[in-house]
Parts: C-alpha cells; sequence; structure tokens
C-alpha cells in the first residue's frame, strides 16, 4: 500500500470574504491582519436594507448595542445568463446560493477542470446558514416572492431550504457525483470539508 494512498491534493480554490473578493486577497488581509468586520448600528443596517424584523432578531449577537459583521462586495453582481437564470430568478434566489455558484464555478477554474469536458464525477458538498433573505426580505414582500403559481423555476429558486444548494450546483454546472448538504450549526462547512474528503477516499 502507498503511502499516499490516503492523501487528497488541494488543486482549485476559490471565495468570497469581508474585504476580499478572492483567495489571493484573503490571504493578505491575513497576513497583515487586517479586521474586516465592522460593528454597524441599528441606523447603518436600516440604510443598508435591513428590516426591523432582523434587528429584533433575538439570535443575533449584539457588542456594545452594535451588530458585528463582515460586509461582502459586488453581491448584485451575479452572472445570471452563465449559470442559466433569468433576471427575475436570479433576483429571488438566496445570496448565499448565487455565492455559492460562483465559487463553485471559480474553484473549478482555478483547478483547470472544465465541467462540460471532464469524464470523472464531482462532488458537490455544501453548508450554509438559513435563508435570512427569503425570512427578511422576501417573505414580508408578497409582490417579490409571489410572482406566477405556474412558473416552477421561479418557484424553485425561493426555496428556503439548504438542502436544496447542493443539487442546485450540480445540475447548474452540470457536475455528476454525490451532491451532499450538511447542517451541523456552525460546524457545518468544516463538517462537509470533512465528508467530501471521505468520499474522495471512498470512491
Amino acid at each position: 500500500m502507498s503511502e499516499y494512498d490516503d492523501r487528497i491534493a488541494v488543486i482549485g480554490l476559490a471565495g468570497r470574504f469581508p474585504g476580499a473578493d478572492s483567495v489571493p486577497e484573503f490571504w493578505r488581509l491575513l497576513r497583515d491582519g487586517v479586521d474586516a468586520v465592522h460593528d454597524y448600528t441599528d441606523g447603518e443596517l436600516r440604510q443598508l436594507g435591513a428590516g426591523q424584523g432582523l434587528l429584533a432578531d433575538p439570535a443575533l449577537v449584539r457588542s456594545g448595542g452594535a451588530l458585528p459583521g463582515g460586509a461582502l462586495d459586488g453581491i448584485a453582481g451575479f452572472d445570471a445568463e452563465l449559470f442559466g437564470f433569468d433576471a427575475r430568478e436570479a433576483a429571488l434566489l438566496d445570496p448565499q446560493h448565487r455565492l455559492f455558484l460562483e465559487s463553485a464555478w471559480g474553484a473549478l477554474e482555478d483547478a483547470g477542470c472544465d465541467p462540460q469536458r471532464y469524464d470523472g464525477d464531482v462532488g458537490v458538498f455544501t453548508g450554509i446558514s438559513t435563508n435570512r433573505y427569503f425570512l427578511f426580505h422576501l417573505l414580508g414582500n408578497p409582490e417579490a416572492a409571489d410572482g406566477d403559481p405556474d412558473d416552477w423555476e421561479a418557484q424553485l429558486a425561493i426555496r428556503p431550504g439548504a438542502e436544496y444548494l447542493p443539487a442546485r450546483v450540480a445540475y447548474r454546472l452540470g457536475l455528476r457525483g454525490p451532491a451532499i448538504a450538511v447542517q451541523t450549526a456552525c460546524s457545518s462547512s468544516l463538517t462537509a470539508v470533512c465528508v467530501a474528503a471521505q468520499s474522495l477516499l471512498d470512491y
């Protein structure tokens, strides 16, 4: 048995972070000790479009009355056409799904992997939070959320369950392989990495 049998190579990376739109930018923040978290007042959050439901959420941990948070730049820059969404579907889509799709695409590009030409399996393992976009922006806005009940693609776009994300990514990117959603609260991302690594070792 080779000593390399249980080793996994990471050949592609992508991500979006507060203060950094790419992995190299994120590494620079870490190297330089930059804190990209800001303490937001309720007034600042209202200006950013936060509704009263979000501001009153008891699950949010405040620091001296303010809410610490990291803002991502370019949220509105989602390339809907690239992923086969029309403008309305994209507007209803959970921003976490938009970012994950873009990051999955970026990771494949970084790895030099074209899913349309690759014959092997590519798995998708996800871990995301509750769809607060649906809860605090769409649910209280019937005009935005309702739409045509016969438009099944638009209805799926607002599906609030995190369990739908891996299937959406696999479908939109033409990937073949396991598509598994992981939900273990704050450890979801790390658990998804562990499940993905085990899947690679098992195949």
